[in-house]
């Protein structure tokens, strides 16, 4: 820990109530401690340093937390604005929602292989969006989401499902016929009659 005095001073350093440096002598400035145990549980603590000298005392605080915890990524869902939400075509958006256990920094999202147009954490779930473009790959939209970690800078795991089951394929293909055929069923079916039926095949 570190602090510092305008004056000559000795000085205690507390953890939570308890002292754990006494006398800490020194000249004005800058001071600097080191605690004989830094091995802390996840949680939040105070620390104090009360400084005399002569006459003077002054006592200062600070909270600080521990956090070793690996923030993870849930509620994993992908969605398009197609018609059809499990499926989307060149200029649809595609929508991934996730919830951080924890507040993270903005992540890098991954989407059909480009990275996402916006990433939004500021609020709960956050949101990525990209824009499907023309020559993305056909088929299941892949996505990712790495390289985020909580104020802490415990890095989180990357994250490449759902965890709801939701999916959506890209498809950008137009749909053409490989047969067309008519007939009738007259007597002569390439010359129907009046009362002829007339029978279009295609596929």
């Amino acid at each position: 820990f570190s602090w510092s005095a305008n004056y000559d001073a000795f000085c205690n350093l507390s953890l939570d109530g308890t002292v754990v440096r006494q006398n800490i002598t020194g000249s004005a400035g800058a001071y600097s401690t080191t605690l004989p145990n830094s091995t802390l549980s996840d949680g939040t603590y105070v620390w104090q340093v009360s400084c005399s000298a002569g006459s003077l005392q002054s006592v200062a605080f600070r909270a600080f937390t521990v956090d070793t915890v690996l923030p993870e990524i849930t509620d994993a869902h992908i969605e398009s604005d197609n018609p059809n939400g499990g499926f989307a075509d060149v200029g649809d958006t595609i929508t991934i929602t996730f919830d951080p256990s924890e507040q993270i920094t903005d992540p890098q999202v991954i989407i059909a292989g480009s990275p996402a147009d916006s990433v939004d954490c500021s609020s709960s779930p956050c949101i990525a969006e990209y824009q499907l473009q023309d020559g993305d790959p056909e088929g299941a939209v892949e996505f990712s989401i790495s390289d985020y970690s909580d104020l802490a800078g415990n890095n989180g795991a990357k994250v490449s499902s759902t965890n709801d089951g939701s999916s959506v394929t890209f498809d950008s293909t137009a749909p053409y016929f490989t047969f067309v055929g008519i007939s009738s069923n007259g007597s002569n079916p390439i010359y129907p009659q009046s009362d002829d039926w007339i029978n279009l095949s295609f596929n």
